[in-house]
């Protein structure tokens, strides 16, 4: 099938760690892990990412960008003819593959040198799965699966990439105030400069007070001064 990525093309890789990682924190840990495996992310590949609870470790499973289809998505259909309300391993080439919880779960590669019985036994005590919850699955059978690729992708892809959107939206805030700043003092610089100098002394000299008492002073000097007599 084209744009389909066999399970042998995808690269595996796992962190083991103490307790789950707070959601918040996950993108900043597993970047700071790959930097300490000296694995460099490159922009062509995407990243499935569990946390496999019961081996307390991080799986992430590296797909090239180009394929838009996984061969283990096919294993979708015969999870649902089994019972998927349990936990179910597939067995298939030399990997095993989990399903939990109704989606992919775990996937790992089969030493060669193991036996059946010690998978067996790995599964059961680590995942509980018993035989019951054991298929063995071929090629012939698995692919009679793949017109479910036509309905939808049921895998889900984890974003490494840091959310820059609130910095986005902070800068846009900072840059508008600073616009409405600018205008703001623009605008009082342009006034019209047309207040004159309030001149107190002009005005004082203008309006300057004169007294009653000085005004009649003046006018008995003058009576006096031409000899005239004040009528009564």
């Amino acid at each position: 099938m084209k744009n389909l990525c066999t399970v042998e093309e995808l690269e595996i890789v796992e962190i083991e760690i103490d307790e789950e990682i707070e959601k918040k924190n996950l993108k900043d840990f597993i970047s700071t892990s790959l930097k300490l495996k000296n694995i460099n992310l490159p922009k062509n590949k995407k990243i499935i990412l569990n946390y496999i609870e019961e081996l307390k470790t991080y799986q992430l499973i590296l797909v090239e960008i180009e394929f838009k289809y996984l061969e283990i998505e096919l294993f979708y259909k015969l999870y649902e003819q089994n019972n998927k309300n349990e936990t179910i391993a597939f067995l298939y080439k030399n990997y095993f593959l989990i399903f939990k919880n109704d989606k992919f779960y775990y996937l790992q590669r089969i030493e060669e040198n193991i036996q059946s019985i010690e998978l067996l036994n790995y599964l059961n005590k680590n995942f509980e799965i018993d035989i019951h919850n054991f298929i063995s699955v071929n090629s012939e059978d698995l692919y009679l699966k793949d017109d479910l690729l036509n309905d939808k992708n049921y895998i889900e892809y984890f974003n490494l990439k840091k959310s820059y959107s609130f910095f986005i939206y902070i800068t846009y805030l900072i840059f508008l105030l600073l616009i409405f700043i600018y205008f703001y003092f623009n605008q009082n610089e342009n006034l019209p400069q047309n207040i004159q100098t309030f001149d107190s002394s002009s005005l004082e000299k203008e309006y300057k007070f004169n007294s009653f008492e000085e005004k009649s002073r003046k006018i008995i000097f003058k009576i006096y001064q031409n000899n005239l007599n004040l009528i009564t």
